[in-house]
């Protein structure tokens, strides 16, 4: 490549060549590209790349200026065959030259992309900004026109050779884009490289007039027809650049005093005139209006649009921000123009009415700019300077007696469309500033209820998703809730008047909001709510009855969204739950064929929304339960959301289960069909849910189960164990009997026997604690633990065996206290957003120097004052897919609702330790002598342990040891 660029610059004529030359490099800076290895082939191309330049640039000077003077004394005739010779010369010329300035562009926005560090190596654009041959060269090719007279003050071509235009315009735009890059570099850094070190800065006062002179010139000749121009997108380029070299040089003190006196002339001559809706852009309210309300948002935002209108917006604030009455001339101008344009339009009334726009009476602005496009730009310049405009009093007061002066004009029916959508985008950048005052308040009330009015009775789709877009933004700002709170549900219950026609998917996302954020100011408003609903079910009811082709199933789902979020708050439910079951009975009722409709996981959240809240199993729900098979097999044999269901209709259905047994051998048979899934779409995770049914089961109904019933169970669990390719999944069918040890022990245990299975189960178990690392499964195998001692006429007469039970049971109540405490720590360390500190907290674990503490048990039983958790986590590696069914299998006990949430493990386990004492004296006295001492104090550790509540909200607790203070011995 280096070679290539070496030799062309003599061979010009070869243009494949140095186009073949050019693209390659521009393919060689890819964005993964490092930026010093950027740097530095910047640094290597460089001079070869300048001279080329430099020969393109030599060679289109001479073949624009041959062109030039055969057609500069006019009357020349292009069709001729030598004219057509030159153009086409000419043209070729300037593409490879407009190729070369995209290349350099390429590379330098490559540069500027990449994050410098202002005390490390080499700035990469610093290479740039100090190649005062490339920039020279830059700088010529702003200077090539077919008239000469033209290339002294302004950029644009406008010979009325369109090919030629078109040409030089791309190469302008593109030169420009350079030299923005690195003045704005220049600019940025000059706290640590001085501006003088680029010999760019001295020309910079040249291209800040340049630019001036071709957006003066270009928006204030008469005969030009500014829309038709625009169009081209090389047009657009470079006014989008000169605009953005003006902002650049707008935001340094030294081109203060020159922006000074010309921004009266500035604003007014190009920006107004930039900033007004061109006819695409009206055209576009019709046949795009998702592109319409865009462009204004962007305009008034981030403006990361690169055309015209959002880069004059740029440029205004910019002036506003560091010119001095700017802001103020602006927005007088604005407001005025205002006035002017409803209550006269008559250029003659400005002097004695208008006094503030009196300097405009021969502009554009005022005699060629109609007064629909004239408010229309006045209040998006409004909308733009909604950041700076409330921190003036002044300013603020004008623009409110604007709002109130002109309210039958901005809220009557029959208003311009295009002004309504820009009044709908003006009001919403005032939401938390305008009309604050006490006696005003009502005012801005009114504002956003004609906002929804817009919404409900608005024609033009462009209007009304300005309104929805606005709305949507004064919602989602936690800063207004105090102005909403008080008429929100007049404004939530205007909004469900749309819920049937509106198309805008941003709408539901209002409503939406609304019910979450404003729940508690909602709670009394039982009406508003129900009806609410009441619509949403209409809307999903007519969506679904539209042809495939023309259904919004995004609507669909987005009303859902809402009905979930309402069941979801206590707020709402239980205490308007019999009214919402009600009026969402034909959704539900859908749920007969599941595989009908794409909202059943939908309906089955809303129910396990309800029983959350309520903990009740309605009529509905349970005439629900009877499609959760068809459900189960639409999603080949995996739960998913029905898992969730299930497992609270076990856990809250006490009267429903026991009134009908047959519900309960119905969810045993969905959960040994899970066991056993095997079909592709199941994973092992998929099993495990099916393991956590039968224990749940066993957990609530644990007394309907008969022996045969049991057996039949385990029987199953035997069947899979041998298959379990997890531990987690293993550990889950190991449960299912801790659950029988629990709540059928006898049963369980004879079950086993029988089966020649007891011991090696237990062997299992005692062998591998580390398989059990949820606090559910800890939780589980203790309780079962627990379970034998209190039984210990149904094991072995081995004392070993005890020994063993009570050592693992110990292990996992110390690795339950440590983690659950932990956990609770990094959570507090989180809310608090730092470090622990070093004062006591009544969370932290005791340690060992505690001396003038004594527990409150007797001596007989076990002391401690510290432990260690002794138990080995299994660090085996896994594949990704075997992680993911770990990860799935975590999460769904995390949200498991189980009775033994509430269970106290180490206070059972206590008595039951308590009663193997009192039966079998023997057996605690060969665990003193067998056990090791740190074993025996980890024993006493956790017998002088149990839960305490920590949070009676939701019956949170935390394991503790319990102590007391006793007087320190005096020696």
């Amino acid at each position: 490549l280096y070679q290539s660029m070496q030799t062309l610059h003599s061979n010009l004529n070869n243009l494949p060549s140095v186009y073949a030359v050019l693209y390659i490099l521009q393919a060689l800076v890819s964005p993964n590209l490092e930026r010093m290895k950027l740097a530095q082939l910047y640094q290597k191309v460089k001079t070869p790349l300048a001279t080329l330049g430099k020969g393109l640039v030599e060679a289109s000077v001479a073949a624009t200026s041959a062109l030039g003077g055969q057609i500069s004394g006019g009357g020349a005739n292009l069709n001729e065959a030598s004219l057509q010779t030159l153009v086409v010369d000419t043209f070729e010329k300037l593409e490879c030259l407009a190729v070369w300035a995209e290349t350099l562009r390429t590379v330098v926005h490559g540069l500027s992309e990449k994050n410098y560090n202002v005390e490390g190596n080499t700035l990469t654009l610093q290479n740039v900004s100090s190649d005062e041959k490339t920039l020279e060269i830059v700088i010529e090719a702003l200077s090539i026109s077919l008239l000469p007279n033209q290339a002294k003050s302004v950029l644009l071509s406008t010979s009325g050779v369109e090919r030629i235009d078109e040409k030089l315009n791309e190469l302008k735009g593109n030169a420009l884009r350079v030299l923005n890059y690195v003045i704005r570099f220049i600019f940025e850094s000059k706290a640590f490289i001085p501006p003088t070190h680029s010999p760019l800065m001295v020309k910079v006062p040249a291209l800040v007039e340049m630019s001036l002179t071709t957006l003066v010139t270009f928006c204030t000749t008469p005969e030009l027809d500014i829309d038709r121009v625009l169009e081209s997108q090389v047009v657009s380029g470079v006014l989008v650049e000169s605009l953005e070299l003006l902002r650049n040089a707008c935001n340094q003190i030294e081109f203060y005093e020159p922006f000074a006196a010309l921004k009266k002339s500035l604003i007014v001559q190009v920006l107004l005139p930039l900033m007004r809706t061109s006819r695409n852009e009206l055209e576009s309210m019709t046949s795009a209006p998702d592109d319409f309300v865009n462009l204004a948002s962007d305009t008034c935002d981030q403006q990361f649009t690169g055309v015209p209108k959002t880069a004059s917006a740029k440029l205004l604030e910019s002036m506003c921000d560091h010119i001095d009455g700017s802001l103020t001339y602006a927005t007088v101008i604005a407001i005025q123009s205002i006035y002017y344009s409803i209550h006269s339009d008559q250029p003659d009334e400005i002097p004695a009415k208008f006094p503030h726009l009196s300097e405009l009476v021969d502009s554009l602005w005022i005699k060629s700019t109609s007064k629909e496009i004239r408010i229309d730009t006045s209040l998006v310049v409004l909308a733009d300077l909604s950041y700076l405009i409330p921190n003036r009093t002044d300013l603020m007061q004008m623009l409110e007696t604007m709002i109130v002066d002109l309210s039958n004009v901005f809220f009557n029916k029959t208003l311009n469309p295009l002004i309504k959508s820009r009044v709908c985008l003006m009001i919403p950048y005032y939401a938390e500033s305008i009309f604050l005052d006490e006696n005003s308040k009502g005012r801005f009330s009114d504002l956003l209820l004609y906002i929804v009015t817009i919404i409900n009775e608005e024609q033009s789709q462009a209007v009304v998703q300005q309104a929805i877009d606005g709305l949507s933004n004064i919602v989602q700002d936690q800063d207004a809730i105090p102005r909403l709170k008080g008429f929100v549900g007049e404004l939530l219950g205007l909004l469900t008047r749309s819920i049937l026609s509106v198309q805008q998917m941003h709408f539901f996302d209002i409503i939406l909001d609304l019910v979450s954020t404003y729940a508690t100011h909602l709670v009394e408003e039982k009406e508003t709510i129900t009806t609410l609903v009441a619509q949403l079910e209409k809307r999903v009811e007519a969506e679904l009855q539209k042809p495939d082709q023309q259904k919004q199933n995004m609507i669909v789902a987005k009303c859902w969204n809402i009905l979930r979020t309402i069941a979801e708050r206590e707020q709402f439910i239980p205490r308007y739950m019999p009214e919402i079951e009600e009026i969402l009975m034909p959704l539900i009722s859908m749920m007969s064929n599941p595989r009908s409709i794409d909202f059943d996981d939908d309906i089955l959240l809303l129910v396990n929304s309800f029983i959350r809240r309520s903990e009740i199993i309605t009529p509905v729900m349970r005439e629900l339960f009877t499609t959760f098979p068809e459900f189960f097999h639409k999603y080949h044999g995996v739960f998913g959301i029905l898992f969730t269901t299930i497992n609270l209709y076990l856990v809250h259905g006490d009267e429903f289960i026991g009134e009908k047994p047959a519900v309960l051998e119905s969810v045993l048979e969905l959960a040994a069909e899970s066991l056993f899934n095997k079909a592709k779409e199941a994973s092992e995770a998929d099993n495990a849910e099916g393991a956590l049914i039968i224990q749940l089961c066993l957990q609530k109904f644990g007394h309907l189960f008969t022996k045969e019933s049991l057996a039949k169970i385990f029987e199953l669990t035997l069947k899979r164990m041998p298959d379990a390719k997890q531990k987690f999944m293993k550990a889950r069918l190991i449960e299912i009997f801790a659950c029988g040890f629990i709540y059928c022990p006898t049963e369980t245990v004879e079950f086993l026997n029988k089966a020649e299975k007891l011991v090696p189960l237990l062997t299992e178990v005692l062998q591998n604690l580390g398989d059990f690392t949820h606090t559910y499964d800890k939780k589980v195998i203790v309780l079962s633990i627990a379970s034998l001692l209190k039984h210990p006429e149904l094991l072995p007469a081995k004392d070993s065996l005890f020994i063993q039970l009570i050592d693992s049971a110990v292990t996992l109540l110390r690795k339950q206290m440590n983690s659950e405490t932990n956990k609770a720590k990094n959570t507090k360390n989180k809310v608090r957003g730092g470090d622990d500190d070093d004062e006591d907290d009544e969370d932290d674990e005791d340690d060992d120097d505690i001396d003038d503490m004594k527990n409150e048990d007797d001596d007989d039983l076990f002391e401690d004052d510290e432990g260690n958790d002794k138990l080995d986590e299994d660090t085996y590696e896994l594949p990704m897919i075997a992680k993911n069914a770990v990860l799935e299998s975590n999460m769904t006990l995390n949200t498991l609702a189980t009775p033994l949430k509430l269970a106290d493990e180490f206070d059972l386990f206590k008595q039951s330790f308590i009663s193997l004492k009192e039966k079998y004296p023997q057996i605690v006295e060969q665990l003193r002598k067998t056990l090791p001492t740190e074993k025996i104090e980890n024993i006493r550790f956790i017998l002088n342990s149990h839960r305490v509540v920590i949070d009676k909200r939701d019956n949170r607790t935390l394991p503790r040891r319990i102590l007391k203070v006793t007087s320190r011995k005096i020696n």
